[in-house]
């Protein structure tokens, strides 16, 4: 029966995987999950790292310091973190090297509201959310979007949804492994091609759920 039970699973998961490739077909022809960072970025106010695991998590908080320092951004924002966690939990265990000042950086938490679409849409919609909420009292205007390359595509369809067609936010998305970008096939190797299936089953959802909600 628990046999049954995991061959049904993992067709169901296979069932997700061809219909997010369909999509990425239909609507992007572009594999893998890459968005086009080509556009010039002249200035940027502020720089929003997306959460992953924490080796991923480490790597795309080290890139958005990065590309905070090169264009001199006012703040450095990590929408959904653990409330007790503070900029110096995150200088020690992922070795930031390159100081910023903690009154640069803004960690959010978690609200009722931002739950909400944590629990029906998932994280990344929730931290698009979560963003929109931190800036609308800031002197922001340009935002970099920072995670990984093949999470960009998702995060971006998420963004463009809370943030109005309007909107007097101008959005950048910019891999924090842009290098491996350069190769075509570098998702085909260990833990990144196992992550961009796994992407792909998530895209599928997002599709469909992020056009059912909207702040």
């Amino acid at each position: 029966m628990r046999r049954a039970r995991e061959l049904k699973g993992n067709r169901v998961n296979l069932l997700f995987i061809a219909l997010a490739f369909l999509i990425i077909l239909l609507c992007s022809a572009r594999i893998p999950l890459t968005v086009d960072d080509s556009e010039t970025i002249e200035s940027l106010d502020a720089v929003v790292v997306l959460a992953g695991s924490r080796k991923r998590d480490a790597e795309r908080v080290s890139g958005g310091v990065k590309l905070l320092k090169s264009y001199r951004a006012k703040y450095l924002i990590l929408p959904l973190r653990h409330k007790s966690l503070g900029w110096d939990w995150f200088v020690e265990r992922y070795g930031i090297n390159e100081p910023i000042k903690p009154s640069e950086v803004i960690i959010g938490g978690v609200d009722s509201t931002v739950q909400e679409y944590l629990d029906c849409c998932g994280g990344t919609y929730a931290e698009a959310v979560k963003t929109y909420q931190l800036i609308s009292n800031l002197d922001v205007k340009n935002l970099a979007v920072v995670s990984s390359s093949y999470h960009l595509l998702r995060a971006k369809m998420a963004f463009n949804r809370v943030f109005p067609n309007n909107s007097e936010y101008r959005l950048f998305f910019v891999p924090e492994d842009r290098v491996k970008t350069i190769d075509f096939l570098w998702w085909l190797s260990g833990s990144d091609f196992l992550a961009v299936m796994r992407e792909y089953k998530k895209l599928a959802g997002g599709y469909f759920l992020y056009k059912s909600y909207q702040p």
